[in-house]
């Protein structure tokens, strides 16, 4: 907890370090002071549709994943509705993919997912790509996919995403 208690000293590092402790605090559980503490660094509520766009590509992520993980899809609606429009005009790509993995775990479609997956694989974004592709292969059971995954984390050493990863590629294809 010590870690969640000392977020919003590290304002200073900028977005792409709050980015990486609020994953941490979201893996282990910690999901309300994660949304405090990103809330805090952004100066305004999270997850909002017009929001998400007007902060940097990493907190505006970590909004969406944030979104996914308390499962609020009628917050997710809005920002896929709204959302993906701004990023695009804005040249956010990283949101713009957040936004397509958003949609597909909001909607179970495997497409957005897929989206997702190729987008941050284009800007070399690999953890970001293979959680992409560990939801994409939990939602088809595309053994491919959640092996793709599971080398990259592997080589990362995300050891929850492991987990995931060797689950999803053991279960059978659908």
């Amino acid at each position: 907890m010590l870690l969640v208690e000392r977020l919003h000293s590290f304002e200073r590092l900028g977005d792409g370090f709050a980015k990486r402790l609020l994953e941490t605090v979201d893996r282990r559980g910690h999901i309300r002071p994660g949304r405090a503490h990103l809330e805090l660094l952004q100066k305004r509520p999270v997850g909002r549709a017009g929001e998400v766009c007007r902060v940097g590509p990493d907190l505006g992520t970590a909004a969406c994943d944030l979104i996914a993980a308390e499962e609020r899809w009628d917050d997710a609606e809005k920002v896929v509705a709204r959302g993906r429009t701004a990023a695009e005009e804005r040249g956010l790509r990283p949101i713009v993919y957040a936004i397509d993995r958003l949609e597909g775990r909001w909607r179970q479609e495997r497409e957005p997912l897929r989206r997702s997956a190729e987008g941050f694989g284009e800007l070399g974004a690999v953890w970001e790509e293979a959680f992409s592709r560990l939801l994409l292969a939990e939602l088809t059971g595309e053994r491919a996919e959640a092996e793709r995954a599971l080398a990259v984390f592997e080589r990362l050493g995300s050891v929850a995403e492991i987990e995931r990863a060797k689950e999803a590629a053991s279960a059978r294809s659908r």
